[in-house]
């Protein structure tokens, strides 16, 4: 990404892994081009929203695999467990993807069915797709239930780290909008108008709100799953036979 000091004229070149994210990413830079115009920084505050979305999503799915698994071992109060995962998620994904038209979706009554927490996840196909609730018979088998506890608890590492690293993007990216004041200044330019600047610093903050939040949320969902990898190692016996309604 460079910059032009003197017109704030911006050149960005944007890679990424899915077809399908560059394709968001164009969508909301179209759908948000008063901000770019306003601020070209404005870039990377879309980019980072559009992660932390994805990422809100990849917290629905491990809580969703950790609630099964609670359910499993009967450690968890009955209204806290989902009886019906995979439906809700086929009701919502489709209302819930990234649109230009739509870029704050209308998710909040389908996470009051996922959790009593009043956080608010994006709900988004590529991301949910792949969740599938197992049969309890599957689950009591305990040689393939704990190398799959085992396999989440290390993607629930790799989450933590991801969260990290966002807000360590946060702080980045907030530094830049002070670093362009300052190319500006140092050339005899007057700086961003206020107005300009905080268009793009308040929404990166407010991401990073966000990204907090999914720390606190993988940090929780982390402690919950181990206490559930202890369950099973400890009693194996306790989890042959389901009681619970099936998923």
């Amino acid at each position: 990404m460079r910059i032009q000091v003197s017109n704030l004229s911006c050149l960005a070149f944007v890679c990424c892994l899915r077809q399908e994210d560059l394709e968001d990413v164009r969508n909301l830079c179209g759908a948000n081009a008063a901000l770019l115009r306003a601020n070209p920084l404005g870039l990377l505050s879309i980019i980072f929203d559009h992660r932390a979305r994805s990422w809100e999503a990849w917290v629905t799915r491990l809580w969703l695999q950790v609630n099964q698994i609670e359910g499993l071992t009967r450690s968890v109060p009955q209204d806290w467990l989902m009886k019906d995962p995979v439906s809700i998620l086929q009701q919502s994904v489709g209302s819930t993807t990234l649109s230009p038209a739509s870029a704050e979706p209308s998710r909040h009554h389908t996470m009051s069915q996922l959790t009593m927490d009043p956080m608010p996840t994006a709900l988004t196909a590529l991301e949910l797709q792949d969740f599938e609730s197992t049969p309890f018979h599957d689950l009591g088998n305990t040689e393939e239930l704990l190398p799959r506890l085992y396999t989440t608890d290390t993607e629930i590492s790799h989450g933590q780290n991801v969260m990290s690293f966002a807000i360590r993007y946060a702080d980045f990216c907030l530094d830049a909008v002070n670093v362009v004041d300052s190319a500006r200044m140092s050339v005899g330019l007057p700086p961003q108008t206020p107005g300009a600047k905080a268009l793009v610093a308040d929404r990166i903050r407010f991401t990073k709100s966000r990204c907090l939040a999914l720390q606190d949320r993988f940090a929780e969902i982390r402690e919950r799953h181990r206490s559930q990898i202890n369950a099973v190692s400890l009693f194996p016996g306790s989890v042959r036979q389901p009681v619970l309604f099936p998923l």
